[in-house]
């Protein structure tokens, strides 16, 4: 019997805003509705991400839009055309072959420089909120049986994990809203399954940075670099990467990415 969970969360900053825009983005060639497309507005880095049904809801504000997708060809929108839209439509990026490229980056030695030398300098260990959406699929032989989409408010005192103190004493997480939920009952051979699960306790230090650079460094030997995408800002390198420990796999990053500034 194969057991598949995946769980999902992308947290940004939160503001309250009077105003909100529920917008739908579509596959401009098949109509079809995209999941885990990022709306954000890059001047303020707030934004959300879109459901199964490819309904995203953001607050609305007088800046222009960016709507990202792995698999699209990202697109900017001003105010003053999505603000008038329900719809917006993201391009395929073609399945052309890409010219082998080699990359000269040594990431393991990145994350070791990043932690030991700037990272409480350069990045934020203030206490803040942010508003995340958490996604969770869970098959049992390759069929769904529980799809759940939420919004969450989450107060971090200082975005900074500490193993000596308790998760939930670092952490408090409000739920907003359920944007889906969808359970199937498993017959009696498959109850125990039901129970394959992970605690909170467990998931959300995993969202703190300076934890996963930790394994990243410690456990990770065979990084796979698969493109590095730069633009004025930022340089984002996307990758694989498998942790092991006492040489057993416990995780594979896949299809993974990790964004620097300019500065690193």
């Amino acid at each position: 019997m194969k057991i598949l969970i995946n769980c999902f969360l992308i947290c940004i900053t939160y503001t309250s805003f009077s105003q909100s825009k529920e917008l739908v983005i579509l596959d401009n060639n098949s109509k079809k509705p995209i999941d885990l497309v990022q709306v954000f507005y890059p001047s303020l880095e707030i934004g959300s991400i879109s459901n199964a049904d490819g309904k995203v809801k953001i607050p609305l504000l007088e800046n222009e839009i960016i709507v990202s997708h792995i698999n699209y060809i990202e697109k900017k929108f001003s105010f003053e055309f999505f603000k008038q839209k329900d719809t917006l439509f993201l391009i395929p990026k073609t399945n052309q072959l890409d010219e082998v490229v080699i990359y000269n980056l040594d990431l393991k030695q990145k994350f070791k420089e990043i932690l030991e030398n700037s990272y409480l300098k350069k990045y934020s260990t203030k206490k803040i909120i942010h508003n995340c959406t958490y996604k969770e699929t869970f098959s049992v032989n390759d069929s769904l049986s529980r799809l759940f989409q939420a919004q969450l408010e989450w107060f971090s005192k200082n975005s900074l994990f500490k193993s000596n103190i308790a998760i939930d004493k670092q952490n408090i997480i409000n739920l907003q809203s359920v944007d889906y939920s969808k359970i199937i009952e498993l017959d009696n051979s498959l109850a125990s399954s039901k129970a394959a699960y992970i605690e909170n306790k467990l998931f959300f230090q995993f969202t703190h940075l300076n934890l996963l650079l930790e394994l990243l460094i410690n456990l990770t030997d065979d990084y796979e670099i698969k493109s590095i995408k730069k633009n004025e800002n930022t340089n984002t390198v996307f990758f694989n990467a498998t942790l092991r420990q006492n040489g057993e796999v416990i995780y594979n990053h896949k299809n993974s990415l990790i964004v620097f500034d300019k500065d690193y």
